[in-house]
C-alpha cells in the first residue's frame, strides 16, 4: 500500500484544483451562470478602551477580516461581548484576524455579535462579503 505524506496530497490537491479548473468569462457573468462576489468595508472604527460590537444593527456576511493599522499602539481584541483586556483573540498592530468563508448560504456571520477591544484613538478596519 503507498503511503502519501500531507505535502503530496496538498500538492496533488493544489493540481486537481488548478488543472480543472474552468475558466470564468464575461458572458458567464452577464447571464446569471456566476454570481460576482463584492468585498465591502466600513469606514475605520476607531477604539476607546471599551468593548463594542462591530456593527450597532445586525449585518450579515459570509465572510470577515478585520486588520489592526501598524499605528495602533497596543493589541486589538476581537470575540464575544464578553472580551476584555486579557481575553479573546488578540490582534497585534500591523497584523489581522480572517473568520473563514462560509459556503453554506443558510449560515452567516453577524458584526453585531462580533466584538472588539481597541485601545483609546487605536483603530481597527473591517471588510466582509455580505
Amino acid at each position: 500500500m503507498k503511503q502519501w505524506t500531507l505535502l503530496t496530497l496538498i500538492c496533488l490537491s493544489s493540481f486537481a484544483v488548478w488543472h480543472f479548473a474552468e475558466p470564468v468569462h464575461a458572458q458567464d457573468i452577464q447571464t446569471g451562470a456566476y454570481q460576482v462576489v463584492t468585498i465591502k468595508d466600513l469606514a475605520d472604527i476607531t477604539g476607546d478602551g471599551s468593548t463594542h460590537a462591530i456593527s450597532a444593527a445586525p449585518l450579515y456576511c459570509s465572510w470577515v477580516e478585520i486588520v489592526a493599522p501598524a499605528a495602533n499602539t497596543a493589541l486589538l481584541r476581537i470575540g464575544s461581548s464578553s472580551i476584555s483586556a486579557t481575553q479573546g483573540i488578540s490582534v497585534a498592530p500591523g497584523g489581522g484576524y480572517m473568520l473563514p468563508i462560509l459556503s453554506d448560504s443558510r449560515r452567516r456571520y453577524d458584526l453585531s455579535a462580533i466584538y472588539y477591544r481597541a485601545a483609546n484613538g487605536d483603530k481597527l478596519n473591517v471588510q466582509y462579503i455580505p
